[in-house]
């Protein structure tokens, strides 16, 4: 079974505590979880579920952390999803393994069995980062897969918004302003949304999608210090989520300054749209500048830059600029409702 494993897999390695041609050799599962435990991905026991169990108990720390962990009996007819089935991805390969070994998948998750979103993979799923109002994450997790009432909130649109709309559970209802939503009548929120909505007291699954461009125009080699900084809490102060940028966009002229690239750090690693000034004249914007076409040939590089990589999109933030330094930014939206 580790060999056909193995040939469908072709990064895994197999390890016993027999010497087989072929295989590592380890003095003791002990040993090989205190040295592997936390560097390997996956761990997959071939023998009784109770070995497996008692075997990685000293090693267990959070399921955002441990590695999937399935057993697979001896006999190969239960593939036996053990722990991180969501996070990890041990319920999806216990599957893909049941179908290899021509065995019987053995999964637990509630939300699996009760085919319900499952919560704390669907960020991930979609692209979306996701946050929580409580402490404990299992919190609202055991509040949905146990049923209770709850408000599903869309403030935007995209592939994931439409899985949701299209597989919404009987104890979920939707809606797509905040203001129409009775909390009087939920326990739980889930919300899809580049906004902020930290008043919210209920307990709240907030998923961001990344779908805001920011456009940057500056003088030459202006001096970046404190302007991510600047631009974070003036996103904040206008409702929206730092989390929800989706790239930076800015003209041929000015893709090489010190500023972008600090920008590109400080937000993720965001990848940068370069437009042409060509591109950019053809952007109408509500905060045209003279000075800014006579150096690069179009009336707009912030905001323009921000529609454009908008494709469009509305412009939730005009130009804004600090009083202590010469840039810009603006901030334009893909999808709005």
């Amino acid at each position: 079974m580790a060999e056909q494993i193995t040939r469908a897999y072709p990064q895994a390695v197999i390890y016993s505590k027999n010497k087989i041609e072929g295989v590592e050799k380890i003095t003791s599962i002990q040993a090989f979880l205190e040295a592997h435990f936390t560097q390997t991905d996956t761990l997959i026991f071939i023998g009784a579920m109770g070995i497996c169990v008692r075997s990685i108990a000293p090693f267990v720390g959070h399921k955002y952390h441990d590695p999937a962990v399935i057993a697979i009996d001896s006999t190969g007819k239960n593939v036996i999803s053990v722990m991180s089935g969501h996070v990890g991805g041990a319920n999806a390969l216990t599957k893909d393994l049941a179908l290899l070994l021509s065995a019987h998948p053995v999964i637990t998750t509630q939300s699996d069995n009760t085919d319900l979103w499952a919560l704390d993979i669907l960020g991930q799923q979609f692209g979306w980062a996701t946050e929580s109002n409580c402490i404990n994450f299992n919190e609202p997790l055991t509040l949905f897969v146990n049923g209770k009432p709850t408000a599903l909130l869309l403030e935007c649109r995209d592939k994931g918004t439409a899985y949701l709309e299209q597989s919404l559970p009987p104890h979920v209802e939707v809606f797509y302003h905040v203001e129409d939503i009775d909390f009087q009548k939920f326990e739980l929120l889930i919300s899809v949304s580049p906004y902020l909505r930290e008043a919210i007291e209920k307990p709240h699954i907030h998923f961001i999608p990344k779908m805001l461009h920011m456009g940057v125009g500056c003088r030459r080699m202006c001096n970046k210090e404190g302007i991510a900084h600047y631009i974070e809490q003036q996103l904040k102060a206008n409702g929206l989520s730092p989390k929800a940028l989706a790239d930076i966009a800015t003209i041929t002229l000015k893709k090489d300054e010190p500023l972008v690239a600090d920008l590109q750090a400080s937000f993720g690693d965001l990848p940068v749209q370069i437009y042409t000034s060509k591109d950019l004249q053809k952007i109408e914007v509500p905060n045209p500048s003279q000075k800014v076409k006579s150096v690069t040939q179009s009336v707009s590089v912030s905001e323009a830059s921000a529609i454009n990589a908008a494709q469009g999109g509305k412009l939730l933030l005009k130009k804004q600029k600090g009083s202590w330094c010469r840039s810009k930014a603006s901030t334009s939206y893909k999808c709005p409702i």
